[in-house]
């Protein structure tokens, strides 16, 4: 878990992203539909770090 900011145009700041130990899978009809809704080449790349710390929570779910 860590604070962020949103990857697309404005780049909001006061995400909270959650990063799962184990991956997740999404369908291909998913991954459609998130092209068919976002615009194309609207996304920011990786960025530093820059004194954010990352910290792993145990949770109760099971994703």
């Amino acid at each position: 878990v860590y604070q962020g900011s949103f990857t697309t145009p404005p780049c909001t700041e006061g995400v909270t992203w959650i990063i799962f130990k184990e991956p997740i899978t999404v369908s291909v009809e998913q991954v459609k539909e998130l092209q068919r809704l976002m615009p194309l080449n609207n996304y920011r790349g990786e960025q530093p770090l820059n004194g954010r710390v990352v910290k792993r929570y145990d949770f109760p779910y099971n994703y």
